[in-house]
């Protein structure tokens, strides 16, 4: 029998809001990120998250010069704080579940986002994902460069870094489950026997309802969210 697998999104899927969003804050109130930057920024998710702008590369290019000149533990501890911290706490409590019940069938489970590697990639040992498909950032001699290594993970590339991890893995023939939130996922959605659309965004809600995919809406988190007090002692310097 072939195996079976699970395509999972990260952001407003398995955990409330927009990760890289909360990074970024946590980094600013931590005074290791630029003020100019983190206000445009902010400003960029909003008109994301209303479907004003769709490509991120640009500006995901941007965002992640700042990591220049950092090395590759000293992101794995602040990654390490901010996730205990602040990301942990919004884990949906129907994420567990979600993950749980296909772990429990055998399924072979990949987190496929858009969103940073490190950041992926705790999240995953924290929900027992192995698999992951998530933007990186490039290193040379254990230091960032700023910049980003081969391509986002997002839109047309998701689709076609999944493609790429089905054949390398022999998993094409299997039946899929996909869960996303966003209309950039729409081609992944397509890409599954049984396609959910998790808290959607205006389009792909109304793409859901129209080709009549399930919609799950998962509001409550384990713990409560709490991003008050998330302010540790930080390194030096400014990214």
């Amino acid at each position: 029998m072939d195996k079976e697998v699970v395509i999972l999104d990260l952001d407003n899927t398995l955990v409330k809001g927009q990760s890289q969003k909360l990074f970024i804050s946590y980094l600013f109130k931590r005074k290791l990120f630029p003020a100019r930057l983190y206000f445009k920024l902010l400003v960029w998710f909003v008109f994301y998250r209303l479907g004003i702008v769709r490509e991120p590369e640009r500006v995901m290019r941007e965002a992640f010069r700042p990591f220049r000149g950092h090395s590759f533990d000293e992101i794995e501890g602040v990654v390490e704080d901010f996730f205990n911290a602040v990301l942990k706490n919004t884990v949906f409590a129907d994420t567990g579940n979600l993950v749980e019940e296909h772990r429990r069938k055998r399924r072979v489970l990949v987190l496929a986002t858009s969103v940073l590697e490190p950041i992926a990639r705790r999240t995953a040992k924290f929900l027992k994902i192995p698999n992951i498909l998530s933007t990186r950032l490039e290193l040379s001699g254990g230091v960032y460069t700023g910049e980003v290594e081969g391509k986002i993970i997002y839109g047309q590339n998701k689709l076609e870094a999944l493609k790429k991890f089905l054949e390398e893995n022999e998993l094409r023939q299997g039946r899929k489950w996909a869960y996303s939130d966003h209309i950039s996922d729409l081609n992944v959605l397509e890409l599954a026997d049984f396609p959910s659309a998790v808290n959607p965004d205006p389009k792909l809600f109304q793409e859901a309802r129209r080709r009549g995919w399930p919609v799950l809406l998962f509001k409550k988190t384990i713990p409560p969210i709490n991003l008050k007090n998330i302010l540790t002692p930080g390194l030096g310097g400014q990214f």
